[in-house]
């Protein structure tokens, strides 16, 4: 009964209360949404008790319910859910780390916490988890956690080298460029691909040459037509 109270609170876009009200229009949704907020005050204690349970499930759930009803809350559970027994539960937290950190509830002080305990993710054992760990770790200040991020282009994953190379663009670090051009080399296509978007994101005339390469005898063709988008230098 739990879990299906969980499954029924949690929506696509936070907090819901049910299938009939998610299936209302956006103007009648309008007038619920003080309703919801009430109703998320009201549980979040509720919420975050279920966040130890023994069922990994309704833990995961009740974290991600938690951050929906009060996200204060939420960031408060998540260093005991990143080092949780269970893959899941700790992929929700990362999950939801990196949305918190890019919201309005995240700061300084979130950021500050969360850095070290993310840093440890990064080398879990489980390559999903690494790649979600860099994801989660892209959403902190560059300044911070670049370094931890670029030093990931070297996982033994290729996906996690992926994760890397694109969240090393979103993050917009330009000391990562040394490390995206030898990541350039990459046997697999789309760790090449990403990090060719990367560094075009990024702009720096460094690039140039290797992309120029790139855009020229890549032998997989998005990875040339990627190369080919940096824009021309200017006279």
């Amino acid at each position: 009964a739990v879990l299906a109270v969980l499954v029924d609170l949690d929506g696509d876009d936070g907090l819901e209360l049910g299938p009939l009200t998610a299936a209302l229009g956006s103007s009648e949704r309008a007038g619920l949404a003080r309703l919801v907020t009430d109703v998320g005050a009201a549980i979040a204690p509720d919420l975050e008790a279920l966040t130890g349970h023994e069922d990994s499930e309704i833990r995961r759930l009740a974290l991600r319910v938690l951050a929906s009803a009060d996200a204060p809350r939420g960031a408060a559970r998540l260093a005991g859910a990143l080092v949780d027994e269970v893959l899941d539960v700790r992929l929700e937290a990362l999950s939801l780390a990196a949305r918190l950190l890019r919201s309005a509830t995240g700061g300084q002080e979130l950021a500050r916490r969360l850095a070290p305990l993310l840093d440890e993710r990064l080398a879990a054992t489980d390559f999903q988890e690494r790649a979600a760990a860099v994801t989660a770790t892209a959403a902190l200040p560059a300044s911070l956690a670049g370094a931890s991020v670029a030093a990931r282009l070297g996982d033994a994953s290729g996906f996690v080298r992926e994760a890397a190379a694109r969240a090393l663009g979103t993050m917009r670090w330009q000391n990562a460029v040394p490390q995206l051009l030898a990541a350039s080399h990459d046997r697999v296509t789309e760790v090449r691909l990403a990090t060719v978007e990367s560094l075009v994101a990024l702009g720096d005339p460094r690039a140039r040459p290797r992309l120029a390469e790139l855009a020229a005898a890549d032998p997989e063709v998005r990875v040339r037509s990627a190369a080919r988008m940096l824009q021309p230098e200017r006279p």
